[in-house]
């Protein structure tokens, strides 16, 4: 990605040829497709990314191209990756859901989520990024950490394919993979550094908020020990400073 940059990266995903030509350039970037390893491995790595494609015809395109690609045929193709769901299927399911009273209301994104989508969008985002103290047992919060805490272990690490490698059969792996299929939904532009910048500062303040929190509520049951009271103090004024 760091190659590609935002703005190309951006434009491929208004366009199904140029984002397909993109996926298929990193997934090939270290592989060798004369070999019988090198195409199962792509079948391999482009597998979770396919499943996460919910536009029909984007995904089929995305399997020709990978069936090119093999030299297997679409047929073929279709034994070893899930049949994409067919649009009067998909329309039927989603009436189905709309009429179901027992199907609850698509909840907003955390914050980690979020944070999640826009550095697999845009790996650099994370370079220097730490968030200390993060009370949040989530997988998404946990995931979020150890992507951040990857990517400014190893600068090779800079794009979407190469990240879901380095966290194969992680606990991360299945969290990562679906923000990904998330982040391809996106439309409308907007200054992705901008609400990067926005979401984490929102995220730090609510997790410093939280230690605040716990404090006084500690304080309400027992003197705070010294370093309790310089961690309150320090946290008032760092509240203070935002």
């Amino acid at each position: 990605m760091r190659q590609v940059g935002q703005a190309g990266f951006e434009a491929s995903f208004g366009n199904a040829l140029t984002f397909s030509q993109f996926l298929f350039k990193e997934l090939t970037r270290e592989l060798d497709l004369t070999t019988d390893e090198g195409r199962a491995k792509l079948v391999q790595s482009a597998k979770p990314l396919i499943e996460k494609v919910a536009a029909p015809a984007l995904q089929m395109m995305i399997r020709k191209r990978l069936a090119e690609l093999t030299g297997l045929s679409v047929a073929e193709l279709g034994t070893l990756l899930p049949q994409p769901q067919a649009p009067r299927e998909a329309s039927q399911a989603r009436a189905a859901q709309a009429r179901s009273p027992q199907i609850k209301a698509r909840r907003a994104p955390s914050l980690p989520r979020q944070l999640l989508r826009m550095v697999l969008q845009q790996p650099d985002l994370a370079r220097g990024v730490a968030i200390e103290g993060l009370d949040d047992a989530s997988q998404d919060a946990r995931t979020l950490l150890a992507l951040l805490a990857l990517l400014n272990r190893d600068p090779n690490i800079n794009t979407p394919p190469a990240i879901l490698e380095a966290f194969r059969g992680a606990p991360e792996e299945s969290v990562l993979s679906e923000a990904m299929g998330e982040t391809w939904a996106w439309e409308g532009e907007f200054d992705l550094a901008q609400e990067f910048q926005g979401a984490l500062e929102q995220l730090c303040s609510s997790a410093r908020q939280k230690r605040i929190d716990s404090l006084l509520a500690l304080a309400k049951t027992q003197a705070l020990s010294p370093e309790q009271k310089q961690a309150l103090t320090r946290e008032l004024a760092s509240g203070r400073g935002t």
